[in-house]
């Protein structure tokens, strides 16, 4: 089944795509917003685009190993498995360039009555479905956890992140990040997460690892990832686009959509690196 749907979505990708071929990407759909911004701000100099199909973080290895688009953006780094498909069809492992920092933040209501929590605590809510908050050393009382869609590529981070295969049936899912949070801020024992940008009414939680209680602004913060460009050739257009991603005008344009630009010392690098292809 899984071929299947990987032939699929190739398919897809190459008819909607015949047009512009030569200059197209994949990727994650969390990304599609600010492919789309910087698409915008990037065409106003008469610039060419690429054109963007998010289908998911999945396409994106048989779309770049099949030659139908030589960039693809994704919200985590392809695993070792991808790479090696891409690998043994072009002869080249594509370069993976760091473009943005999402952060994603535990929120409860303000009234919720500790202001940290352990990951093991946050596991065993969303993982094991612990609704007794006296059980996990809360204060007494019944807690609510939400989530959002299920097949979500956020869904399937934060799962990875918290080490769960699969997020407990008590977790109530919802439509998307903003009724998520909307609910949380009315429920006395709720906890969700999302963006910090999405989190309004809200309070978000500092999580405790390790003996360390890391806030949002940590960059050890535990739930916090890089989103990537990875490119099989570097055409002029591609490069052109690319470099606009990672100046500073590109990184500004990430945080209305609640992503975070790339740390400095990160940020240089990502800048050579694309030199170097």
């Amino acid at each position: 089944m899984r071929i299947l749907a990987t032939f699929l979505l190739i398919f897809m990708i190459q008819c909607s795509q015949k047009k512009n071929a030569e200059f197209c990407s994949v990727g994650g759909e969390e990304l599609s917003p600010i492919v789309d911004s910087w698409s915008a701000i990037y065409q106003e100099s008469g610039r060419k685009v690429p054109q963007h199909e998010a289908r998911g973080n999945r396409t994106a290895a048989p779309a770049l190993a099949s030659r139908i688009c030589n960039l693809a953006f994704v919200s985590d780094a392809l695993p070792s498995e991808d790479l090696d498909l891409i690998t043994r069809k072009l002869g080249r492992t594509p370069g993976a360039i760091p473009i943005a920092v999402e952060i994603i933040a535990f929120a409860v209501p303000k009234s919720f009555p500790v202001d940290s929590l352990s990951v093991e605590q946050i596991k065993s809510i969303f993982g094991s479905g612990e609704e007794d908050a006296s059980a996990l050393g809360l204060p007494p009382g019944k807690i609510s956890a939400f989530g959002i869609n299920s097949a979500s590529d956020r869904y399937f981070w934060l799962k990875g992140a918290l080490g769960i295969r699969a997020f407990s049936d008590r977790v109530k899912e919802m439509s998307g990040p903003l009724t998520l949070m909307d609910r949380v801020a009315v429920t006395s024992y709720g906890i969700g997460y999302g963006r910090p940008l999405e989190a309004n009414g809200v309070k978000l939680l500092d999580i405790s690892k390790d003996g360390r209680v890391l806030g949002i602004k940590s960059t050890d913060y535990p739930f916090r990832r890089y989103y990537f460009a990875y490119v099989t050739e570097k055409t002029p257009d591609t490069k052109a686009f690319l470099e606009f991603v990672l100046s500073d005008r590109g990184q500004k344009a990430l945080l209305p959509s609640g992503l975070y630009p790339l740390p400095d010392s990160v940020l240089i690098k990502a800048r050579e690196e694309l030199a170097r292809q």
